[in-house]
């Protein structure tokens, strides 16, 4: 442990100890133990200069879960990065914990991390791909997706931005998958986003996708861009 761990031994030892524990009674005992002391725990994981190892995510997820929220305020930031990583152990348990938060609260959160656009996070382009993976695969509660749309959609204008980045595939298949989902939701700013996408982009497979979803927006959402959109329902692409 580094010396920012034994600032909390109680807490670390009990989170390793229910972490370990074979005995599922015991491990639920350790975690409500953990709970009553919701100062303490949101101490030892600001004292923390880095994400606790990921053996100890499912623990502090449900740990942070039982806390509940305001208390819980703290941990958020964390919560957001178990939950959006799809090989996390925890991931579920932290999904759950976000969604007792609430929308309200926890978009704010999102919001921050798309729009640092890699001034400040390192890694950022994986971050996004992740939070989109989460808003669109990962969450049923469609909410911190429609928060997170206009975001999502000023992102993908801005590929000068982050083309370059290690990510920058990857981030751009999330971003359009993510507003593909929103759909007629949010088509206000959805369909602009996506038409412009495909002015600079030539006849591809991915393309040909973004075609078919605009043109499954139905002639109601479509009407307004008839003059730049050829394209209305039955007629295919």
């Amino acid at each position: 442990m580094s010396e920012e761990e034994h600032t909390q031994p109680g807490i670390w030892e009990r989170v390793e100890q229910a972490t370990f524990a074979d005995d599922p009674v015991a491990r639920t005992r350790l975690i409500r133990e953990l709970a009553l002391q919701p100062k303490e725990v949101m101490m030892a994981l600001q004292q923390l200069s880095y994400y606790p190892p990921k053996q100890h995510w499912r623990v502090i997820s449900q740990v942070v879960g039982a806390i509940g929220y305001p208390q819980n305020v703290a941990a958020i930031p964390l919560i957001i990065a178990i939950a959006t990583d799809p090989n996390a152990p925890g991931q579920e348990e932290a999904t759950a914990t976000l969604c007792e938060i609430g929308p309200e609260i926890v978009v704010p959160y999102l919001i921050e991390i798309l729009w640092d656009r890699g001034q400040k996070r390192q890694g950022w382009d994986e971050e996004v791909y992740e939070v989109c993976w989460w808003l669109e695969r990962g969450v049923k509660e469609r909410a911190y997706l429609l928060g997170c749309g206009p975001v999502l959609a000023f992102l993908l204008s801005q590929r000068q931005v982050w083309k370059d980045m290690d990510e920058a595939d990857a981030l751009e298949r999330a971003l359009i998958a993510a507003l593909v989902a929103i759909a007629a939701e949010g088509a206000d700013y959805v369909l602009p986003a996506l038409l412009a996408w495909l002015e600079q982009e030539g006849p591809t497979a991915l393309s040909k996708q973004i075609q078919v979803a605009i043109t499954s927006l139905g002639s109601e959402v479509l009407r307004p861009y008839t003059r730049i959109w050829p394209y209305t329902p039955g007629q295919g692409t």
